[in-house]
């Protein structure tokens, strides 16, 4: 498969908490006008009529918007997700271990970020990045979620 064959779509925010086994419930509204969940794009960069047509059709389960910084927006949201994703899979953990204890897991987190940074540096000459305001609110509502819901643990 090649560029001419693939559209890419990174799905940032899109806010869901697995409650129980099997069971999600999202904990933020969608994102509307202020926040893109859907960023589709091409390989190459170019916007292009299957890549608008595509966000058209996701626009009706959240918001929606071609990108030309595909591989900016893929190397942002691995990156972040190193931070808790395969640390807490491979522990047990949950994302209170990392977002409001602050402990051990944090760092190796904030280490794998670095990493990946590192390695997607190499890559990705534009990366993607968010208010200070916006990061602030979506870690205090992440926050007030994780404090409310108990942790998901699949048998």
């Amino acid at each position: 498969m090649g560029g001419t064959l693939l559209v890419g779509c990174i799905i940032s925010t899109i806010s869901v908490n697995c409650y129980k086994a099997g069971h999600i419930s999202r904990y933020q509204q969608p994102g509307g006008d202020h926040h893109m969940v859907f960023r589709v794009g091409e390989v190459h960069g170019r916007v292009t009529e299957r890549a608008t047509e595509l966000a058209k059709i996701l626009n009706a389960v959240d918001s929606a918007n071609v990108t030309q910084n595909l591989w900016g927006e893929r190397w942002t949201k691995l990156t972040a997700n190193t931070i808790t994703h395969g640390l807490l899979g491979a522990t047990g953990l949950d994302n209170r271990s990392v977002y409001i204890e602050r402990g051990t897991a944090h760092r190796i987190g904030i280490k794998l970020a670095a990493e990946a940074i590192a390695k997607g540096g190499r890559r990705v000459t534009n990366w993607v990045s968010c208010s200070a305001s916006s990061r602030t609110t979506g870690s205090a509502r992440v926050t007030a979620m994780l404090r409310r819901s108990k942790p998901c643990r699949m048998d």
